[in-house]
Formats: C-alpha cells, structure tokens, sequence
C-alpha cells in the first residue's frame, strides 16, 4: 500500500475538501495564531517597559569608601580634592542613550579598618 500525505488521507476520509481547502484553512489558522501571539507580544512590552520610564529621574548613585580616619588616613589626604573635581566634571548629569541622569558621590569613612569598609560598602 501507497503511503499518502496526511492531508490526502484526510479528505478521503471526509470527502468534502480538497487540497486547497485545507491549505488555505491551514494558512487561516496559522495567521490567527500569528495575530494572538503578536498581541500578546505587544501587551507584554507595554508592561516591561513601563519601569524604564518611571526610573528615568532616579539619580546614578557611586559609593566611594576611603580610610579619613586612623593610621590609613594619610592615603586619604586628597580625596576631597578629587571628589570636588569629579562633582564638577559631572555636575550636568551623565548622558545615557537619550536621558540625562543625575549623579550622586556617597562618601563613606572606613575609619582604617577593612571590616568597616565592608559595612559602609
């Protein structure tokens, strides 16, 4: 026995449609599921992007621990001088694609001891 294409087989069976039908319901099908996923696709990107938009104000916060305090304090002499520096190299903001955000220099004191560092970290 002749092995037939399963859409052969199937309208032999049914007797009512041809070739044609069947493709073309199968096309039907397909650009139906092809809509459904493309709108759900496009409900999921609204919702994913929406904390972009709301965090775009959020400042740029860089942490800087330095030893202003006990033996190591020396090392930490002219730190101020460089932070004011790096203030006003970026007093404007830092630009990131299309948006300009704020940046904010947390500085901390590791007091000359390095488990202290990890803490204010």
């Amino acid at each position: 026995m002749e092995r037939q294409p399963a859409f052969d087989r199937l309208a032999s069976r049914e007797g009512k449609m041809s070739k044609d039908q069947l493709s073309t319901m199968s096309f039907d099908r397909r650009r139906v599921l092809q809509g459904i996923a493309g709108g759900f696709a496009a409900a999921g990107s609204t919702t994913l992007f929406a904390p972009a938009v709301r965090a775009a104000n959020k400042p740029i916060k860089i942490g800087y621990v330095s030893p202003k305090s006990g033996p190591l304090a020396a090392f930490a002499e002219a730190d101020d001088f460089v932070l004011g520096e790096f203030r006003k190299f970026i007093k404007d903001g830092v630009k990131v694609g299309s948006q300009i955000y704020p940046v904010e220099v947390v500085t901390k004191d590791s007091q000359s001891n390095p488990n202290r560092a990890a803490e204010v970290a």
